[in-house]
Formats: structure tokens, C-alpha cells, sequence
């Protein structure tokens, strides 16, 4: 697997995994925290928007860990955790297409790009971002455990305001608003847009 490096267009081996430990929890809290809080901070004194995640603790999903009905992923690049996603094939969340309405699905719970990937916040301390692709790559990882479980490709999620336009760019169908989730937009996978998804990005 490969991620792009901001800095020459390089692309970079990158490791994706699934026998999440705690202590990658315990690695993306030392070593996100303190970049995720600086960013935070100089958006707000410039008066634009904080990262809306910037309370999440991976820790407290410990209890998760070992669960059949989920499974966690990681992403490791230059020997850090670059990014972490929870997808849940126990959810009682299902689709919402109305050509695939009640299917199951994978959903994902909560997915996270370490800071110092992201172009707004780098850009808010000074630096420029240092990977991309890392979202990418994790949503692959989603829809490649949905079509293993057989579910054809089908992953929806509730999105932050800020990564609406990621979903959209890879081609999720976003729905309507759940008032039961914070006002968050819906967005699905068909199974077609899973398999153009995925070929676009080999």
C-alpha cells in the first residue's frame, strides 16, 4: 500500500493493519493530541473553524477491541500510526438508498487522519501537511470488509462537516441528516460507486 508524500509527489509504503492494540490507541492520543491542540488553537485565534474531533480519545474504544462484530484498522507510514478506523458489522444501522433500503452494510463508526496529514491545520501552524491518501485508504479497507462479508460494498457513515466533501469526492451518496446523531449527514456506498471506489484507486 502507498501513501503520497505532500512534500515531492513521492509515494511512500505504507503499512495497513488490523491487529489493533491499545497501545496504538495509547500512540495516536501522545503523539495526535499535541499537533490536533496546537492546530485547534491557532484556528480559533484566527478565527476559523476547530476540528470538531478534537475531544476523541481512541482509549475509550478500547472495550472494543476483540469484538467479532468489529474491527479496527490502522495505518502506518515512517513508523507512525498515520490514521485509525472503527467499522462495525453488528450496527443497527442500515442502508438507506431506497434501491438497497434495510440492506447491511458496514458502518463506520469513527475514522481519524493523524493532524499532521491535514491541510487546514498544518497550514494554521505554519507546515505543510505531510501524507495523503490516508482517508482513502481506510475507507478501502471498509468497503474491501464489506464485500468480504458479502455485503456487495455497501458502507455507510454519519460525517463531521468538515470531511462531507471528502465523501462526496469519493463517490458516497449522502442522504439526509440524523437528528439521532448530532445532525450529521448520511452518506452510503452503493455497490456500484464501492467498485468504481476502489478501481480508481489501486
Amino acid at each position: 500500500m502507498k501513501l503520497k508524500s505532500q512534500d515531492d509527489g513521492s509515494e511512500q509504503d505504507a503499512d495497513l493493519f488490523d491487529d489493533v492494540t491499545i497501545d496504538h490507541f495509547q500512540d495516536s492520543q501522545d503523539t495526535w493530541r499535541p499537533v490536533l491542540i496546537a492546530a485547534a488553537t491557532a484556528l480559533k485565534l484566527a478565527g476559523k473553524p476547530i476540528p470538531l474531533y478534537k475531544h476523541w480519545d481512541w482509549r475509550k474504544k478500547a472495550n472494543f477491541l476483540g469484538r467479532l462484530d468489529v474491527t479496527f484498522y490502522g495505518v502506518r507510514c515512517d513508523e507512525h500510526i498515520q490514521g485509525l478506523m472503527k467499522a462495525d458489522l453488528g450496527a443497527t444501522q442500515r442502508c438507506r438508498i431506497e434501491e438497497q433500503k434495510g440492506k447491511e452494510l458496514v458502518y463506520v463508526d469513527y475514522v481519524e487522519t493523524a493532524p499532521w496529514n491535514i491541510q487546514e491545520y498544518m497550514e494554521a501552524l505554519g507546515f505543510q501537511p505531510i501524507y495523503s491518501r490516508t482517508g482513502t485508504r481506510l475507507m478501502q479497507a471498509a468497503v474491501q470488509l464489506s464485500i468480504d462479508n458479502e455485503f456487495k460494498g455497501r458502507v455507510g457513515l454519519h460525517s463531521l462537516p468538515d470531511a462531507e466533501g471528502f465523501y462526496r469526492g469519493i463517490g458516497m451518496t449522502p442522504l439526509t441528516r440524523d437528528a439521532n446523531k448530532q445532525n450529521l449527514l448520511w452518506f452510503e456506498f452503493t455497490p456500484e460507486a464501492a467498485q468504481s471506489f476502489m478501481e480508481k484507486n489501486l
